[in-house]
C-alpha cells in the first residue's frame, strides 16, 4: 500500500478465490488492509465459488477515497 501510495499508482484486485482462503491470518479483502482504499479497486467474480462455468456474475468496489492521477499528476475522482 505504502508504494502505491507513494506513486499514486492504483492496485486491482481480483478477489475470486477469497472463498478459498481458510487460514485466519490472510485478509479476505484488500480493504482489510490498512490504506487499501486510498488506492485499491477490488473486483469478484462467483464463477469460481458457485460453478457459474461460462456465466459471468461479479462486483465491483470503488472507494470514494479513490482517486486516480493523470500523467501531469492532477488528481481526479473515479465516479
Amino acid at each position: 500500500m505504502d508504494y502505491a501510495i507513494e506513486n499514486k499508482s492504483l492496485i486491482l484486485f481480483d478477489s475470486a478465490y477469497e472463498s478459498f482462503i481458510q487460514d485466519e491470518d490472510v485478509p479476505h479483502s484488500i480493504y482489510e488492509i490498512e490504506g487499501a482504499k486510498k488506492v485499491a479497486i477490488e473486483f469478484k467474480s462467483f464463477s469460481k465459488t458457485a460453478g457459474f462455468t461460462g456465466v459471468r456474475c461479479a462486483y465491483t468496489v470503488v472507494p470514494k477515497e479513490l482517486f486516480g492521477y493523470t500523467k501531469e499528476r492532477k488528481r481526479n475522482q473515479l465516479k
